[in-house]
């Protein structure tokens, strides 16, 4: 809480809103970062992003979920970063298993679907950071 003074936007990651599917891929169930999020979203300006992967985030359902839980809190933009395979090099590094085995990169129409989802919900996207 006392960063929140000094600083003029927070970028915050929303991976899945499912509990069980963000343990399984990410190692603890998303129930205190959503919880910080609601907090933070009282007090500061925030900047939200969400890593689409495919086989993990990457359905109109999956983003729906997010942009819906988004818009509630107030928060006005969703930005969607399509999967980059640039993160297996650094698991790799660290000696741990890639838990993306899927390298498929989404194209654009899927991309722009995603977009469309997240504008229903009245929010400002941004493809990329």
């Amino acid at each position: 809480e006392k960063v929140i003074l000094y600083t003029d936007f927070f970028l915050y990651d929303i991976k899945h809103m499912d509990p069980k599917v963000h343990k399984q891929y990410i190692g603890v169930d998303n129930q205190l970062i959503l919880l910080n999020l609601e907090k933070l979203a009282k007090k500061a300006m925030i900047i939200m992003r969400t890593p689409v992967i495919p086989g993990f985030n990457d359905t109109e359902t999956d983003i729906n979920d997010i942009a819906q839980y988004v818009a509630k809190l107030g928060i006005n933009e969703l930005n969607l970063l399509p999967y980059q395979n640039y993160g297996r090099y650094k698991y790799n590094l660290l000696g741990r298993d890639y838990p993306f085995k899927n390298d498929k990169i989404l194209d654009k129409e899927d991309v722009n679907k995603l977009r469309t989802v997240v504008i229903k919900q009245g929010l400002k996207v941004k493809i990329g950071g």
